[in-house]
């Protein structure tokens, strides 16, 4: 027997099984996605097409620079308006380490912003709120955003000169939303028509109109603040001339407060101090809608 020809023969097998071995483990992941968008949304469905790859890092092309290393993510995009973003995914093999990177363009379309305030005294949630139109201000007051569709508060935001001061503001509410009813007597600081509630002073006293429309008889109340219901942060330099407040009314408690039924789509509400300095100027009330 050719023992020579022998071993020649089991060393060229196990060569040519380890070269099938060394194929295997040697596959290159390639990285490959398709997305889902919907028109009037920041969200994007990807789906991972990727092949001979276990390990993903996603890379959103976002303002904020975020990632993921899910399969499958699902990613709001926030920032409102029309644009492209670029999207880039790299595929890899955990066991050797190898990867694959592609990138797509994805074109979104009329982004709506996601908006939450929080009374805090940062003013930057306030960057996709726009200011309420033809609603200036006099004296110290200047311009004002409303928020309303919060679930649980209505959220106003001030703007004014360096002197503005809502430490003790006087608000007036027309919580049914119906300027033909309610306080109708425009003579009483030359303001809003159909005012259901008042609030004077440190925010501890409110009262409710109970009179007949047009009348100047209203029902004052101790409120103690109970739960929060109305909150101030402290005031914030915006620029050299442009100071500003945020502050904030607890809806359940506003409904609890009033002695009538509080409109579901929304109020309207006004704001003064004790001059007679206000906003809107000319006395017509702010509708906050509601979510």
């Amino acid at each position: 027997m050719n023992y020579k020809l022998y071993f020649i023969f089991i060393a060229i097998l196990f060569a040519f099984i380890g070269c099938e071995d060394d194929v295997t483990e040697t596959t290159n992941p390639i990285a490959d996605f398709d997305f889902e968008t919907t028109e009037g949304s920041g969200v994007v469905k990807f789906i991972n097409k990727s092949t001979g790859s276990d390990v993903y890092a996603w890379e959103f092309g976002d303002s904020e620079s975020s990632v993921s290393t899910d399969e499958n993510p699902v990613f709001e995009y926030t920032t409102p308006g029309t644009y492209d973003v670029l999207v880039k995914l790299y595929a890899g093999d955990g066991s050797t380490g190898i990867n694959h990177n592609t990138s797509k363009t994805i074109s979104l379309v009329d982004v709506p912003a996601t908006i939450k305030i929080d009374n805090d005294g940062d003013i930057a949630d306030w960057e996709y709120v726009p200011y309420v139109e033809e609603a200036n201000g006099t004296g110290e007051f200047n311009r004002i955003k409303v928020w309303g569709e919060d679930k649980d508060f209505i959220h106003l935001y001030i703007e004014g000169t360096e002197y503005i001061d809502l430490s003790q503001p006087v608000l007036f509410i027309d919580v049914d939303n119906k300027p033909e009813t309610g306080y109708t007597n425009l003579e009483w600081y030359s303001f809003i028509k159909g005012a259901d509630l008042y609030v004077d002073g440190n925010y501890k006293w409110y009262a409710n109109f109970t009179g007949a429309d047009g009348s100047n008889d209203w029902s004052w109340a101790w409120a103690e603040n109970k739960n929060g219901w109305l909150t101030v942060s402290e005031k914030v330099k915006v620029d050299e001339q442009t100071y500003a407040y945020e502050f904030s009314i607890n809806k359940e408690q506003l409904k609890n407060n009033a002695q009538v039924d509080m409109a579901s789509t929304g109020i309207a509400i006004g704001v003064a101090n004790k001059s007679d300095e206000r906003i809107p100027e000319n006395g017509d009330p702010i509708f906050v809608a509601f979510e």
